[in-house]
């Protein structure tokens, strides 16, 4: 239980500390910001979704 509550928090805690020092150390201005939040919210997100989707959908009906 221990070991999947780890797994799954582990990714998000990783980009949360990525994002924010790479913030202090200015690597990115508010258009590099502007422009990844465009990516993701355009592309990653809905093929990430749409990609689930096709993952779990059940091969057969029997």
């Amino acid at each position: 239980m221990l070991k999947t509550l780890i797994f799954a928090l582990l990714p998000i805690i990783v980009t949360i500390a990525l994002g924010y020092f790479a913030a202090a150390r200015d690597y990115f201005d508010d258009h590099d910001s502007q422009m990844f939040v465009r990516l993701v919210m355009n592309f990653m997100l809905p093929l990430s979704v749409f990609f689930r989707y096709l993952e779990y959908t059940p091969k057969n009906h029997h």
